[in-house]
């Protein structure tokens, strides 16, 4: 009898152990497909984000998100499907990685020009001639500011009414 008892007690312990493994497992599928689709909901509208910063730091949110599927939750089938390059859907890890990076790079790069601008800027309104026909041309290209052809004339006059022949 003792033994019985014993042996349906071993079972019983296993099978409340083997449940509650089964119940963290779904646990971690629920909060791993929680994460992905928020990181759906971030990417879908970070292709409508005009600014280069703020489209970037949207799609490194949501790479934050795919990457703690694959931290927190290794044994999800997301985090297989993610780590192993597989898309689920239209997103896959490294697609989203590479165009957080190439946003990133033009918000870096966007913001070098504006320092640029402004630097010359600052020079064309001291005077330099030379800085004058660069802010012009800047307007006229629409680098660095958007294009405004009667902004890129008033700085060439400046800069023609110095003279200065070269420009």
């Amino acid at each position: 009898m003792r033994r019985i008892a014993a042996t349906l007690a071993v079972v019983g312990a296993l099978l409340f152990s083997a449940g509650s493994a089964l119940a963290d497992f779904d646990d971690d599928t629920a909060s791993a497909n929680e994460l992905f689709v928020e990181a759906v909901k971030l990417v879908k509208p970070a292709a409508n984000v005009v600014g280069y910063e703020e489209k970037a730091a949207v799609l490194e949110e949501a790479l934050a998100k795919l990457n703690k599927i694959v931290d927190d939750y290794p044994s999800s089938d997301l985090a297989v499907k993610l780590i192993s390059g597989q898309r689920i859907g239209a997103l896959s890890l490294e697609g989203v990685r590479e165009v957080a990076e190439r946003a990133r790079e033009k918000a870096e790069r966007a913001a070098e020009e504006a320092r640029e601008f402004e630097k010359t800027l600052k020079d064309a309104e001291q005077g330099d001639a030379e800085a004058q026909y660069k802010v012009g041309s800047m307007y006229y290209r629409g680098k660095s500011v958007p294009k405004n052809y009667a902004e890129a004339i008033k700085w060439w006059r400046k800069d023609t009414e110095k003279g200065d022949a070269e420009t």
